[in-house]
């Protein structure tokens, strides 16, 4: 029950007698002498009701200190304690580190017969999507198609070594190439590399012809 809701049953209340009341005296009036025992009961057990009513409602209100009205607003009523009230924790988001690059200039060395020799320019870590971008620039040997048939890394410092695959333009696509001239591609891996952790990175081209391992800690 709402502030509103005791207000008008109190309301009510005092109608209902008031209107009881005045029948009973307007009937007195009319019938002079001593009121009968019957009247006064009726009359006491009328204002009997108002004032269990009346601290009844007084009892409600005092029971909660914050009220609802029309729920919608609340307030505390004057001269009682204040209720209690629990304090809602709301969960604090970590803050995103900002995309940090790690410069390479890591030349890959070919064991034999490669189509490209491949730079891997710098590596971006991207923390609010877990990705890493690698950079590199080819320089082509032949002229045609080519890619990387393989390129994936390997933490080698866990006991169960993990193997990362590349996505992207430098694996998903055949490149058109010419002999000499330099092709900037990029290569994408789904995970953020654990901090001084050994990673192997291997690498071939289309045949698949290798390139030497070479190991990277981040």
């Amino acid at each position: 029950m709402s502030i509103n809701d005791a207000i008008t049953s109190i309301g009510t209340l005092v109608t209902i007698a008031a209107v009881v009341v005045g029948a009973l005296y307007y009937i007195i009036i009319k019938n002079p002498g001593k009121p009968s025992t019957k009247v006064l009961i009726i009359i006491s057990a009328i204002t009997t009701v108002i004032i269990v009513g009346i601290i009844g409602t007084a009892v409600f209100i005092s029971a909660s200190t914050t009220i609802t009205i029309n729920g919608q607003k609340t307030f505390s009523i004057p001269g009682f304690p204040a209720a209690t009230e629990f304090p809602t924790f709301t969960p604090s988001s970590t803050p995103t580190l900002p995309p940090r690059v790690i410069p390479e200039n890591l030349t890959l060395t070919c064991i034999s017969s490669c189509d490209f020799n491949p730079t891997l320019n710098t590596i971006t870590l991207d923390f609010s999507k877990n990705t890493m971008t690698w950079h590199f620039t080819l320089i082509s040997r032949m002229t045609g198609t080519t890619w990387f048939s393989v390129l994936q890394l390997q933490n080698i410092d866990s006991p169960s070594p993990t193997t990362y695959q590349a996505t992207g333009p430098a694996v998903d696509q055949n490149w058109n190439v010419s002999a000499g001239e330099p092709l900037t591609i990029n290569a994408l891996f789904s995970f953020i590399p654990q901090s001084g952790v050994r990673y192997r990175l291997q690498a071939s081209d289309r045949y698949p012809n290798d390139f030497r391992d070479e190991f990277l800690t981040f």
